[in-house]
C-alpha cells in the first residue's frame, strides 16, 4: 500500500516561516475507503482536488474545545465546522499548524489500518455457506 503524502513548498510570508501545499500523493478518494473509517473519526480523503480532514472535536472538563486556538487560527475565525479541515494546493500553514495536521493525519492513517485489519479478519473468519431448516 502507497503511503500518503503532503508535499509542502517552504515559504516565509509577511516575515512568518510558512508551509504552502505543493501537492497530494498517494491520498484515497471517498469512495475508496471503507464505510466503518468514513463514519468514525479522524478520517481523511482527497474529492477531486480538495482533501478533507475530519477529527474530533473533543471536549475537556472546562466545555472549551481544546484545539480552539489552533483550529480559530486555521480557519480565521471560529467555526461551525470545526471538525472539518479542508486542505488543497496553494493553501500555508504555520509550522504548528502544519505539525497538528500531520499529527491528526498519522493518526488517521493508523485508524485506516486497523479497520482494514479488521476487515480482512471478518471475511477471512466469515465464508462459506450456511443453510437453516424451517
Amino acid at each position: 500500500m502507497a503511503i500518503a503524502k503532503i508535499v509542502f513548498q517552504k515559504e516565509v510570508i509577511d516575515g512568518e516561516k510558512r508551509f504552502v501545499i505543493k501537492e497530494f500523493q498517494n491520498i484515497l478518494a471517498k469512495d475508496e475507503l471503507p464505510k466503518p473509517y468514513l463514519k468514525g473519526y479522524p478520517h481523511f480523503y482527497l474529492d477531486g482536488k480538495i482533501l478533507y480532514m475530519r477529527y474530533p472535536v473533543s471536549i475537556n472538563a472546562t466545555n472549551q474545545d481544546p484545539f480552539k486556538e489552533i483550529t480559530s487560527r486555521i480557519y480565521g475565525q471560529p467555526s461551525p465546522h470545526r471538525d472539518v479541515l479542508n486542505l488543497f494546493v496553494g493553501r500555508n500553514f504555520t509550522v504548528e499548524e502544519v505539525n497538528w495536521i500531520i499529527d491528526w493525519m498519522r493518526r488517521a492513517g493508523h485508524r485506516l489500518s486497523k479497520v482494514k485489519e479488521r476487515i480482512k479478519k471478518a471475511e477471512e473468519e466469515w465464508k462459506g455457506e450456511e443453510t437453516f431448516e424451517i
